[in-house]
Protein backbone atom coordinates (compact mmCIF):
# COMPACT_ATOMS: atom_id res chain seq x y z
CA UNK A 1 0.00 0.00 0.00
CA UNK A 2 1.14 3.70 -0.64
CA UNK A 3 1.27 6.40 1.12
CA UNK A 4 -1.21 8.78 0.80
CA UNK A 5 -0.54 12.30 -0.61
CA UNK A 6 -2.19 15.07 0.94
CA UNK A 7 -1.47 18.27 -1.46
CA UNK A 8 -4.17 18.10 -4.09
CA UNK A 9 -2.09 18.24 -7.19
CA UNK A 10 0.03 15.81 -5.68
CA UNK A 11 -3.09 13.84 -5.43
CA UNK A 12 -4.34 14.16 -9.05
CA UNK A 13 -0.39 13.35 -10.30
CA UNK A 14 -0.14 10.29 -8.38
CA UNK A 15 -3.62 9.15 -9.42
CA UNK A 16 -2.41 10.18 -12.93
CA UNK A 17 0.97 7.92 -12.53
CA UNK A 18 -1.53 5.16 -10.95
CA UNK A 19 -3.64 4.48 -14.51
CA UNK A 20 -0.50 5.21 -16.69
CA UNK A 21 0.70 2.39 -15.40
CA UNK A 22 -2.19 0.22 -15.89
CA UNK A 23 -3.11 1.60 -19.41
CA UNK A 24 -2.29 -0.91 -22.15
CA UNK A 25 -2.27 1.90 -24.54
CA UNK A 26 -3.63 5.27 -26.20
CA UNK A 27 -5.09 6.23 -29.84
CA UNK A 28 -6.14 9.37 -30.73
CA UNK A 29 -9.23 9.56 -33.29
CA UNK A 30 -10.92 12.50 -34.79
CA UNK A 31 -13.64 11.60 -32.31
CA UNK A 32 -12.12 10.79 -29.06
CA UNK A 33 -8.55 9.54 -27.33
CA UNK A 34 -9.35 6.30 -26.50
CA UNK A 35 -7.46 4.40 -23.08
CA UNK A 36 -6.97 0.49 -23.58
CA UNK A 37 -7.29 -0.54 -19.98
CA UNK A 38 -7.79 -4.69 -17.96
CA UNK A 39 -10.97 -5.14 -16.38
CA UNK A 40 -10.94 -7.41 -13.43
CA UNK A 41 -12.30 -10.41 -15.14
CA UNK A 42 -8.37 -10.29 -17.45
CA UNK A 43 -9.81 -8.83 -20.50
CA UNK A 44 -8.72 -5.51 -22.28
CA UNK A 45 -11.53 -2.65 -22.52
CA UNK A 46 -11.13 0.48 -24.97
CA UNK A 47 -12.57 3.32 -23.23
CA UNK A 48 -13.08 7.24 -24.37
CA UNK A 49 -11.40 9.29 -21.64
CA UNK A 50 -14.42 11.57 -21.18
CA UNK A 51 -16.46 7.96 -20.27
CA UNK A 52 -17.79 8.05 -16.30
CA UNK A 53 -16.96 4.46 -16.45
CA UNK A 54 -12.82 5.30 -16.69
CA UNK A 55 -13.54 7.93 -13.58
CA UNK A 56 -15.08 4.94 -11.84
CA UNK A 57 -12.32 2.67 -12.98
CA UNK A 58 -9.90 5.32 -11.69
CA UNK A 59 -11.21 6.18 -8.14
CA UNK A 60 -10.87 2.03 -7.44
CA UNK A 61 -7.55 1.65 -8.55
CA UNK A 62 -7.34 5.25 -6.23
CA UNK A 63 -8.73 3.52 -3.13
CA UNK A 64 -7.29 0.07 -3.81
CA UNK A 65 -3.93 1.41 -4.04
CA UNK A 66 -3.87 4.25 -1.24
CA UNK A 67 -6.70 3.25 0.75
CA UNK A 68 -8.20 6.60 0.27
CA UNK A 69 -11.63 7.92 -1.95
CA UNK A 70 -10.55 10.00 -4.84
CA UNK A 71 -13.50 12.39 -5.87
CA UNK A 72 -15.08 12.31 -9.46
CA UNK A 73 -14.19 15.87 -9.69
CA UNK A 74 -10.42 14.75 -8.85
CA UNK A 75 -10.69 11.91 -11.32
CA UNK A 76 -12.31 14.16 -14.32
CA UNK A 77 -9.37 16.28 -14.05
CA UNK A 78 -6.81 13.72 -13.46
CA UNK A 79 -7.98 12.06 -17.26
CA UNK A 80 -8.65 15.69 -18.86
CA UNK A 81 -4.73 16.04 -18.18
CA UNK A 82 -3.55 12.81 -19.84
CA UNK A 83 -6.10 13.70 -22.41
CA UNK A 84 -4.64 17.08 -23.22
CA UNK A 85 -1.30 15.58 -23.12
CA UNK A 86 -2.14 12.82 -25.45
CA UNK A 87 -3.16 15.38 -28.06
CA UNK A 88 -0.13 17.20 -27.73
CA UNK A 89 1.78 14.54 -28.28
CA UNK A 90 0.02 13.40 -31.41
CA UNK A 91 0.01 17.41 -32.42
CA UNK A 92 -3.60 16.44 -32.99
CA UNK A 93 -6.33 19.69 -33.55
CA UNK A 94 -9.83 18.73 -34.08
CA UNK A 95 -12.23 20.58 -36.25
CA UNK A 96 -15.82 19.57 -36.03
CA UNK A 97 -16.99 21.77 -38.84
CA UNK A 98 -16.18 21.56 -42.43
CA UNK A 99 -13.57 24.44 -41.96
CA UNK A 100 -11.04 25.22 -39.04
CA UNK A 101 -9.35 28.52 -38.99
CA UNK A 102 -6.10 29.56 -37.08
CA UNK A 103 -3.44 32.61 -37.09
CA UNK A 104 -5.70 33.79 -40.19
CA UNK A 105 -5.23 30.59 -42.13
CA UNK A 106 -8.23 28.90 -43.30
CA UNK A 107 -8.70 25.07 -43.98
CA UNK A 108 -11.51 23.34 -45.77
CA UNK A 109 -12.07 19.59 -45.98
CA UNK A 110 -13.25 18.77 -49.94
CA UNK A 111 -14.63 15.61 -47.73
CA UNK A 112 -13.21 12.88 -50.39
CA UNK A 113 -11.53 9.76 -49.98
CA UNK A 114 -8.17 10.98 -50.78
CA UNK A 115 -8.51 13.49 -47.70
CA UNK A 116 -7.25 16.22 -49.40
CA UNK A 117 -7.87 19.66 -47.49
CA UNK A 118 -7.06 23.26 -49.02
CA UNK A 119 -5.39 25.58 -47.28
CA UNK A 120 -6.76 29.49 -48.03
CA UNK A 121 -3.99 32.24 -46.57
CA UNK A 122 -2.78 35.15 -47.99
CA UNK A 123 -0.24 33.67 -50.02
CA UNK A 124 -3.07 32.28 -51.75
CA UNK A 125 -4.99 28.77 -52.30
CA UNK A 126 -3.00 25.35 -52.20
CA UNK A 127 -3.77 22.21 -51.44
CA UNK A 128 -2.28 18.93 -49.46
CA UNK A 129 -3.44 15.95 -47.76
CA UNK A 130 -5.00 15.10 -44.12
CA UNK A 131 -1.33 12.69 -43.85
CA UNK A 132 0.04 16.81 -43.93
CA UNK A 133 -1.79 18.45 -41.45
CA UNK A 134 -2.05 18.01 -38.01
CA UNK A 135 -5.79 18.52 -38.36
CA UNK A 136 -8.29 16.08 -38.03
CA UNK A 137 -11.91 16.78 -39.67
CA UNK A 138 -15.31 14.94 -39.61
CA UNK A 139 -15.40 12.04 -42.03
CA UNK A 140 -19.20 11.88 -42.47
CA UNK A 141 -19.55 14.92 -44.98
CA UNK A 142 -20.13 15.18 -48.50
CA UNK A 143 -17.11 15.77 -51.26
CA UNK A 144 -16.67 19.15 -52.83
CA UNK A 145 -16.27 17.90 -56.20
CA UNK A 146 -13.16 21.18 -56.76
CA UNK A 147 -13.64 24.76 -57.67
CA UNK A 148 -11.90 27.11 -60.21
CA UNK A 149 -10.16 30.12 -58.71
CA UNK A 150 -10.56 31.97 -61.64
CA UNK A 151 -14.39 32.48 -61.60
CA UNK A 152 -16.91 34.80 -59.87
CA UNK A 153 -19.22 34.87 -56.54
CA UNK A 154 -21.64 37.20 -57.74
CA UNK A 155 -22.47 33.99 -60.44
CA UNK A 156 -24.83 32.44 -58.12
CA UNK A 157 -27.30 35.18 -57.66
CA UNK A 158 -27.93 34.30 -61.94
CA UNK A 159 -28.94 30.85 -59.65
CA UNK A 160 -31.01 32.25 -56.87
CA UNK A 161 -33.10 35.37 -56.31
CA UNK A 162 -31.93 37.71 -54.16
CA UNK A 163 -32.70 40.59 -54.08
CA UNK A 164 -30.13 42.82 -55.79
CA UNK A 165 -29.71 45.29 -52.49
CA UNK A 166 -29.07 42.46 -50.49
CA UNK A 167 -26.05 40.46 -52.80
CA UNK A 168 -23.65 41.97 -51.02
CA UNK A 169 -24.15 41.46 -47.91
CA UNK A 170 -25.45 37.73 -48.53
CA UNK A 171 -21.95 36.85 -50.07
CA UNK A 172 -19.77 38.29 -47.24
CA UNK A 173 -21.89 36.48 -45.09
CA UNK A 174 -21.22 33.14 -47.16
CA UNK A 175 -17.54 33.73 -47.37
CA UNK A 176 -17.15 34.61 -43.49
CA UNK A 177 -18.59 31.62 -42.38
CA UNK A 178 -15.24 29.97 -43.52
CA UNK A 179 -13.95 31.75 -40.63
CA UNK A 180 -15.32 29.77 -38.23
CA UNK A 181 -13.70 31.11 -35.28
CA UNK A 182 -16.17 34.41 -35.60
CA UNK A 183 -19.69 35.31 -35.12
CA UNK A 184 -21.92 35.23 -38.38
CA UNK A 185 -25.59 36.55 -39.04
CA UNK A 186 -28.38 34.43 -39.36
CA UNK A 187 -29.89 34.38 -42.70
CA UNK A 188 -33.79 34.18 -42.90
CA UNK A 189 -35.49 33.98 -46.47
CA UNK A 190 -38.63 35.05 -46.03
CA UNK A 191 -41.59 34.68 -49.12
CA UNK A 192 -45.02 33.03 -50.09
CA UNK A 193 -45.10 29.36 -50.80
CA UNK A 194 -43.14 28.78 -54.07
CA UNK A 195 -40.66 31.63 -53.93
CA UNK A 196 -38.03 29.12 -54.61
CA UNK A 197 -36.64 30.43 -50.89
CA UNK A 198 -35.59 26.39 -49.90
CA UNK A 199 -34.02 25.68 -53.35
CA UNK A 200 -31.80 29.04 -52.65
CA UNK A 201 -31.19 27.78 -49.74
CA UNK A 202 -30.24 24.55 -50.97
CA UNK A 203 -27.96 25.75 -53.58
CA UNK A 204 -25.76 27.55 -50.79
CA UNK A 205 -25.36 24.62 -48.90
CA UNK A 206 -24.28 22.47 -51.87
CA UNK A 207 -21.29 24.94 -52.99
CA UNK A 208 -20.39 25.41 -49.20
CA UNK A 209 -21.06 21.92 -47.64
CA UNK A 210 -22.38 19.54 -49.90
CA UNK A 211 -24.13 16.68 -48.18
CA UNK A 212 -24.01 13.03 -49.01
CA UNK A 213 -27.07 13.01 -51.10
CA UNK A 214 -25.65 13.87 -54.99
CA UNK A 215 -28.89 15.54 -56.14
CA UNK A 216 -27.70 19.30 -54.68
CA UNK A 217 -31.58 20.59 -55.24
CA UNK A 218 -32.35 18.00 -52.81
CA UNK A 219 -29.54 18.54 -50.59
CA UNK A 220 -30.53 18.30 -46.86
CA UNK A 221 -32.88 19.98 -44.84
CA UNK A 222 -33.93 19.99 -41.07
CA UNK A 223 -37.02 20.86 -39.55
CA UNK A 224 -37.30 23.26 -36.41
CA UNK A 225 -36.89 20.85 -33.35
CA UNK A 226 -38.91 21.15 -30.20
CA UNK A 227 -36.10 20.84 -27.47
CA UNK A 228 -32.96 22.83 -27.32
CA UNK A 229 -31.17 19.44 -27.29
CA UNK A 230 -32.56 18.21 -30.26
CA UNK A 231 -31.53 22.15 -31.91
CA UNK A 232 -27.94 21.66 -30.15
CA UNK A 233 -27.50 18.29 -32.29
CA UNK A 234 -28.76 19.10 -35.61
CA UNK A 235 -26.17 22.54 -35.94
CA UNK A 236 -23.40 19.95 -34.28
CA UNK A 237 -23.48 17.83 -37.34
CA UNK A 238 -23.10 20.50 -40.35
CA UNK A 239 -21.59 23.44 -41.15
CA UNK A 240 -24.23 24.75 -43.14
CA UNK A 241 -27.63 24.10 -41.49
CA UNK A 242 -31.22 24.69 -43.48
CA UNK A 243 -34.23 24.99 -41.05
CA UNK A 244 -37.18 24.48 -43.73
CA UNK A 245 -40.41 25.83 -43.82
CA UNK A 246 -40.42 27.02 -40.01
CA UNK A 247 -43.84 28.71 -38.75
CA UNK A 248 -42.83 29.45 -35.44
CA UNK A 249 -39.26 29.39 -33.17
CA UNK A 250 -40.15 29.30 -28.85
CA UNK A 251 -37.58 31.72 -26.82
CA UNK A 252 -35.51 28.60 -25.92
CA UNK A 253 -34.70 28.53 -29.55
CA UNK A 254 -34.10 32.04 -30.38
CA UNK A 255 -31.99 32.46 -27.68
CA UNK A 256 -30.12 29.21 -29.22
CA UNK A 257 -29.73 30.56 -32.12
CA UNK A 258 -28.26 33.75 -30.64
CA UNK A 259 -25.51 31.40 -29.21
CA UNK A 260 -24.97 29.21 -32.28
CA UNK A 261 -24.21 32.90 -33.89
CA UNK A 262 -22.27 33.82 -31.53
CA UNK A 263 -20.61 30.57 -31.86
CA UNK A 264 -19.96 28.01 -28.24
CA UNK A 265 -20.54 25.06 -26.81
CA UNK A 266 -23.82 23.41 -26.00
CA UNK A 267 -23.67 21.20 -22.64
CA UNK A 268 -26.36 18.56 -21.39
CA UNK A 269 -26.25 15.66 -18.71
CA UNK A 270 -24.86 12.19 -20.67
CA UNK A 271 -27.85 9.48 -20.72
CA UNK A 272 -27.21 7.22 -18.10
CA UNK A 273 -24.85 9.31 -16.20
CA UNK A 274 -25.27 11.11 -12.92
CA UNK A 275 -22.40 13.86 -13.80
CA UNK A 276 -21.87 12.67 -17.07
CA UNK A 277 -21.74 15.54 -19.72
CA UNK A 278 -21.84 15.85 -23.73
CA UNK A 279 -20.69 19.07 -25.45
CA UNK A 280 -22.04 19.74 -28.44
CA UNK A 281 -20.38 22.49 -30.64
CA UNK A 282 -22.19 25.29 -31.89
CA UNK A 283 -21.60 27.24 -35.08
CA UNK A 284 -21.52 27.30 -38.61
CA UNK A 285 -24.24 29.48 -40.98
CA UNK A 286 -28.20 28.43 -40.42
CA UNK A 287 -30.52 29.17 -42.89
CA UNK A 288 -34.16 29.52 -41.77
CA UNK A 289 -36.40 29.89 -44.55
CA UNK A 290 -40.69 30.84 -43.82
CA UNK A 291 -43.50 31.95 -45.52
CA UNK A 292 -43.45 34.75 -42.50
CA UNK A 293 -41.32 36.82 -40.28
CA UNK A 294 -41.00 34.99 -37.31
CA UNK A 295 -37.34 35.82 -36.04
CA UNK A 296 -39.04 38.39 -33.88
CA UNK A 297 -36.78 38.25 -30.52
CA UNK A 298 -35.01 41.52 -30.41
CA UNK A 299 -31.48 39.37 -29.65
CA UNK A 300 -32.05 37.31 -32.97
CA UNK A 301 -32.82 40.52 -35.09
CA UNK A 302 -30.24 41.96 -34.31
CA UNK A 303 -28.35 39.08 -35.87
CA UNK A 304 -30.02 38.15 -38.47
CA UNK A 305 -30.38 39.46 -42.06
CA UNK A 306 -33.81 38.95 -43.66
CA UNK A 307 -34.21 38.29 -47.56
CA UNK A 308 -37.53 38.72 -48.74
CA UNK A 309 -38.20 36.85 -51.86
CA UNK A 310 -40.36 37.84 -54.83
CA UNK A 311 -42.99 35.21 -56.12
CA UNK A 312 -42.14 33.34 -59.13
CA UNK A 313 -44.39 34.19 -62.37
CA UNK A 314 -45.19 31.21 -64.10
CA UNK A 315 -42.98 32.59 -67.36
CA UNK A 316 -39.94 32.35 -64.70
CA UNK A 317 -40.12 29.02 -63.62
CA UNK A 318 -37.91 26.49 -64.63
CA UNK A 319 -37.13 22.67 -64.15
CA UNK A 320 -35.39 21.19 -61.90
CA UNK A 321 -33.13 19.66 -64.34
CA UNK A 322 -32.37 22.39 -66.20
CA UNK A 323 -31.29 23.60 -62.76
CA UNK A 324 -29.43 21.41 -61.41
CA UNK A 325 -27.74 21.09 -64.74
CA UNK A 326 -27.08 24.87 -64.20
CA UNK A 327 -25.52 25.10 -60.72
CA UNK A 328 -23.18 21.65 -61.84
CA UNK A 329 -21.88 24.16 -64.78
CA UNK A 330 -20.94 26.90 -62.37
CA UNK A 331 -20.84 25.96 -58.69
CA UNK A 332 -16.66 24.66 -59.15
CA UNK A 333 -16.14 28.31 -60.39
CA UNK A 334 -18.61 30.27 -57.86
CA UNK A 335 -16.76 28.21 -54.53
CA UNK A 336 -13.25 29.05 -56.61
CA UNK A 337 -14.34 32.86 -56.47
CA UNK A 338 -15.05 32.98 -52.98
CA UNK A 339 -11.58 30.84 -51.82
CA UNK A 340 -10.11 33.48 -54.03
CA UNK A 341 -11.91 36.25 -52.06
CA UNK A 342 -11.05 35.10 -49.03
CA UNK A 343 -7.66 34.50 -49.45
CA UNK A 344 -7.24 38.31 -50.92
CA UNK A 345 -9.00 39.61 -47.91
CA UNK A 346 -6.53 37.54 -45.47
CA UNK A 347 -4.31 39.35 -47.05
CA UNK A 348 -5.97 42.86 -46.96
CA UNK A 349 -6.92 42.18 -43.53
CA UNK A 350 -3.61 43.27 -41.72
CA UNK A 351 -3.89 46.77 -43.30
CA UNK A 352 -7.45 47.33 -41.70
CA UNK A 353 -6.99 45.43 -38.46
CA UNK A 354 -6.69 48.74 -36.37
CA UNK A 355 -8.77 51.41 -38.83
CA UNK A 356 -11.45 52.73 -36.83
CA UNK A 357 -14.48 51.26 -38.50
CA UNK A 358 -18.17 52.15 -37.25
CA UNK A 359 -18.31 48.33 -36.36
CA UNK A 360 -21.79 46.51 -35.70
CA UNK A 361 -23.15 44.25 -32.83
CA UNK A 362 -21.02 41.31 -34.41
CA UNK A 363 -17.55 43.31 -34.59
CA UNK A 364 -15.55 40.40 -35.79
CA UNK A 365 -17.96 39.72 -38.80
CA UNK A 366 -18.09 43.62 -39.38
CA UNK A 367 -14.10 44.09 -40.09
CA UNK A 368 -13.64 40.64 -41.52
CA UNK A 369 -16.81 41.24 -43.77
CA UNK A 370 -15.27 44.85 -44.83
CA UNK A 371 -12.34 43.17 -45.74
CA UNK A 372 -13.97 40.76 -48.00
CA UNK A 373 -15.91 43.45 -49.56
CA UNK A 374 -13.19 45.02 -49.86
CA UNK A 375 -11.60 41.86 -51.96
CA UNK A 376 -14.70 41.65 -53.98
CA UNK A 377 -14.05 45.15 -55.10
CA UNK A 378 -12.47 48.49 -54.14
CA UNK A 379 -15.21 50.51 -52.11
CA UNK A 380 -17.20 47.62 -51.29
CA UNK A 381 -15.98 47.35 -47.53
CA UNK A 382 -17.57 51.43 -46.76
CA UNK A 383 -20.82 49.92 -49.01
CA UNK A 384 -21.40 46.75 -47.15
CA UNK A 385 -21.03 48.42 -43.75
CA UNK A 386 -23.99 51.33 -44.95
CA UNK A 387 -25.91 48.24 -46.50
CA UNK A 388 -25.42 46.32 -43.20
CA UNK A 389 -25.92 49.35 -40.67
CA UNK A 390 -29.24 50.06 -42.85
CA UNK A 391 -30.51 46.57 -43.14
CA UNK A 392 -30.07 45.95 -39.04
CA UNK A 393 -32.36 49.74 -38.61
CA UNK A 394 -34.86 48.63 -40.71
CA UNK A 395 -35.39 45.12 -38.89
CA UNK A 396 -35.89 46.35 -35.58
CA UNK A 397 -38.26 48.98 -37.23
CA UNK A 398 -39.99 46.73 -38.94
CA UNK A 399 -39.35 44.77 -35.79
CA UNK A 400 -41.16 47.62 -33.69
CA UNK A 401 -44.22 47.77 -35.76
CA UNK A 402 -45.38 44.07 -34.46
CA UNK A 403 -44.92 45.65 -31.00
CA UNK A 404 -47.95 46.41 -29.96
CA UNK A 405 -47.26 48.61 -26.73
CA UNK A 406 -44.38 50.25 -28.24
CA UNK A 407 -46.49 51.59 -31.40
CA UNK A 408 -48.97 52.92 -29.33
CA UNK A 409 -46.79 54.87 -27.12
CA UNK A 410 -45.47 56.21 -30.15
CA UNK A 411 -48.73 57.34 -31.54
CA UNK A 412 -49.65 58.65 -27.90
CA UNK A 413 -47.01 61.20 -28.49
CA UNK A 414 -47.95 62.04 -32.00
CA UNK A 415 -51.52 62.76 -30.66
CA UNK A 416 -49.97 65.00 -27.50
CA UNK A 417 -47.00 66.35 -29.62
CA UNK A 418 -43.76 65.08 -27.67
CA UNK A 419 -45.01 65.41 -24.11
CA UNK A 420 -47.89 63.64 -22.17
CA UNK A 421 -48.50 63.38 -18.42
CA UNK A 422 -50.66 61.40 -16.22
CA UNK A 423 -51.48 58.76 -14.27
CA UNK A 424 -50.26 55.02 -15.09
CA UNK A 425 -54.21 53.86 -15.01
CA UNK A 426 -54.82 57.03 -17.21
CA UNK A 427 -51.89 56.32 -19.70
CA UNK A 428 -53.05 52.04 -20.03
CA UNK A 429 -56.44 53.53 -20.88
CA UNK A 430 -55.35 55.74 -23.02
CA UNK A 431 -53.23 53.09 -24.79
CA UNK A 432 -55.90 50.90 -24.80
CA UNK A 433 -58.64 53.11 -26.73
CA UNK A 434 -56.02 54.40 -29.14
CA UNK A 435 -55.54 50.88 -30.36
CA UNK A 436 -59.26 51.13 -31.01
CA UNK A 437 -59.61 54.33 -32.43
CA UNK A 438 -57.01 54.54 -34.88
CA UNK A 439 -57.78 50.70 -35.65
CA UNK A 440 -54.13 49.66 -35.11
CA UNK A 441 -54.92 45.93 -35.03
CA UNK A 442 -53.11 44.71 -31.83
CA UNK A 443 -54.66 42.35 -29.08
CA UNK A 444 -55.03 43.12 -25.83
CA UNK A 445 -52.45 40.79 -24.54
CA UNK A 446 -49.87 44.25 -26.29
CA UNK A 447 -50.92 46.36 -23.71
CA UNK A 448 -50.68 45.58 -19.97
CA UNK A 449 -52.99 46.18 -16.73
CA UNK A 450 -52.00 49.40 -14.69
CA UNK A 451 -50.09 47.00 -12.05
CA UNK A 452 -47.82 45.37 -14.29
CA UNK A 453 -47.44 48.47 -16.43
CA UNK A 454 -44.00 49.85 -14.78
CA UNK A 455 -42.71 46.36 -15.35
CA UNK A 456 -43.64 46.53 -19.39
CA UNK A 457 -42.11 49.95 -19.67
CA UNK A 458 -38.60 48.86 -18.02
CA UNK A 459 -38.52 45.71 -20.60
CA UNK A 460 -39.30 48.35 -23.52
CA UNK A 461 -36.97 51.06 -21.97
CA UNK A 462 -34.34 50.42 -24.73
CA UNK A 463 -36.41 50.55 -27.41
CA UNK A 464 -37.85 53.43 -25.90
CA UNK A 465 -34.50 54.87 -25.42
CA UNK A 466 -33.14 53.98 -28.91
CA UNK A 467 -36.23 55.92 -30.58
CA UNK A 468 -35.68 59.15 -28.63
CA UNK A 469 -38.72 58.51 -26.13
CA UNK A 470 -38.12 58.96 -22.37
CA UNK A 471 -40.44 58.02 -19.74
CA UNK A 472 -39.86 59.18 -15.93
CA UNK A 473 -42.36 58.02 -12.94
CA UNK A 474 -43.04 59.33 -9.79
CA UNK A 475 -45.58 59.41 -6.62
CA UNK A 476 -48.22 61.68 -6.25
CA UNK A 477 -50.94 61.22 -3.55
CA UNK A 478 -49.59 57.97 -3.34
CA UNK A 479 -50.69 57.71 -7.20
CA UNK A 480 -48.27 56.62 -9.92
CA UNK A 481 -47.29 59.38 -11.77
CA UNK A 482 -46.22 58.83 -15.50
CA UNK A 483 -44.63 61.56 -17.49
CA UNK A 484 -43.52 60.58 -21.67
CA UNK A 485 -40.75 62.42 -23.52
CA UNK A 486 -40.50 62.41 -27.61
CA UNK A 487 -37.24 63.98 -28.20
CA UNK A 488 -37.11 65.38 -31.91
CA UNK A 489 -35.34 62.87 -34.38
CA UNK A 490 -33.09 65.97 -35.28
CA UNK A 491 -31.57 65.76 -32.20
CA UNK A 492 -31.11 61.66 -32.09
CA UNK A 493 -27.66 59.80 -33.38
CA UNK A 494 -28.16 56.22 -33.08
CA UNK A 495 -30.95 56.55 -30.63
CA UNK A 496 -29.41 59.09 -28.01
CA UNK A 497 -29.68 62.80 -27.57
CA UNK A 498 -26.84 63.99 -29.41
CA UNK A 499 -23.68 65.44 -27.34
CA UNK A 500 -23.46 68.83 -27.03
CA UNK A 501 -19.27 68.08 -28.39
CA UNK A 502 -21.31 66.81 -31.50
CA UNK A 503 -23.88 69.89 -32.11
CA UNK A 504 -21.23 72.50 -31.64
CA UNK A 505 -20.52 74.40 -34.37
CA UNK A 506 -23.91 73.31 -35.61
CA UNK A 507 -23.14 71.49 -38.70
CA UNK A 508 -25.15 68.47 -38.88
CA UNK A 509 -24.23 65.72 -41.67
CA UNK A 510 -26.82 63.53 -43.36
CA UNK A 511 -24.25 60.11 -42.77
CA UNK A 512 -23.99 59.04 -39.37
CA UNK A 513 -20.42 58.56 -39.52
CA UNK A 514 -19.38 61.87 -40.78
CA UNK A 515 -20.74 63.99 -38.18
CA UNK A 516 -18.07 66.76 -36.89
CA UNK A 517 -17.07 66.61 -33.80
CA UNK A 518 -14.95 68.89 -30.78
CA UNK A 519 -13.10 67.82 -27.69
CA UNK A 520 -15.27 65.44 -25.50
CA UNK A 521 -16.16 67.83 -21.62
CA UNK A 522 -14.54 66.21 -18.92
CA UNK A 523 -14.45 68.19 -16.38
CA UNK A 524 -17.89 68.97 -13.95
CA UNK A 525 -18.47 72.46 -14.43
CA UNK A 526 -18.45 72.03 -18.27
CA UNK A 527 -21.00 69.35 -18.15
CA UNK A 528 -23.04 71.13 -15.66
CA UNK A 529 -22.96 74.29 -18.15
CA UNK A 530 -23.95 71.82 -20.94
CA UNK A 531 -27.06 69.91 -19.17
CA UNK A 532 -28.06 73.68 -18.53
CA UNK A 533 -27.63 74.83 -22.15
CA UNK A 534 -29.16 71.86 -23.61
CA UNK A 535 -32.80 72.16 -21.62
CA UNK A 536 -33.05 75.73 -22.07
CA UNK A 537 -31.39 75.96 -25.55
CA UNK A 538 -31.77 72.81 -27.57
CA UNK A 539 -35.31 71.90 -26.02
CA UNK A 540 -36.32 75.31 -26.42
CA UNK A 541 -37.61 75.10 -29.70
CA UNK A 542 -39.41 72.04 -28.59
CA UNK A 543 -41.59 74.00 -25.58
CA UNK A 544 -42.63 77.31 -25.79
CA UNK A 545 -42.05 77.71 -22.41
CA UNK A 546 -39.84 75.45 -20.48
CA UNK A 547 -38.51 77.38 -17.42
CA UNK A 548 -42.13 77.19 -16.00
CA UNK A 549 -42.84 73.25 -16.26
CA UNK A 550 -40.56 72.23 -13.29
CA UNK A 551 -41.62 68.38 -14.16
CA UNK A 552 -40.23 68.98 -17.65
CA UNK A 553 -37.46 70.32 -16.44
CA UNK A 554 -37.14 66.88 -14.82
CA UNK A 555 -37.63 64.38 -16.88
CA UNK A 556 -35.34 66.29 -19.19
CA UNK A 557 -32.59 66.72 -16.48
CA UNK A 558 -32.65 62.78 -15.89
CA UNK A 559 -33.41 62.22 -19.13
CA UNK A 560 -29.49 63.81 -19.88
CA UNK A 561 -27.69 62.13 -16.92
CA UNK A 562 -29.07 58.91 -17.64
CA UNK A 563 -26.89 59.19 -21.40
Amino acid sequence: MRKTKVNKDQLINNAVELLMERQQGISVTPEAVIMRVPTKHGDIRNVSLTDDWLCRYMENLFLTEYKAHLSPGDSKLALRQIQAKAEFNNKVTRSYARTYFNDRVCYLNMGNQEGDIITISAEGVSGSSLADTEIQFRTDVGEIAGFVLSGNPFDLFKLIRIPSDLQLITMVTMIASMIESIEKPILSFIGEAGAAKTTAARIIKSILDPSDIKDAIKAKTSTMPKTMDNFALIISQQYVTIMDNVTYITKDISDMICQQSTGGNYEKRKLYTDTGTVSLSLGGLLIITSTEDIIQRDDAVDRAIKVRFEPVGNDERIGTSELVEKLEKSKMHILGGMLNTLSKALMLYPSIKDEKLPLPRLADFGRYGYAIAEALGDGLGNQFLNDYHRLREVQKLENLNNDGFFTTVSVLLTKNPHYWKGFIGQCAKALSELNKDEELGFPKSSFPAPNKFSKKLEATKHKLNHYGIKYNTYKKDGMAVLELLKIPADYLIAGRIIEKQEILPRTKKDDLFDIERVPILTDTESIKEYNEYFIRDVIADIYDDPYNSPTKDRILQAAINED
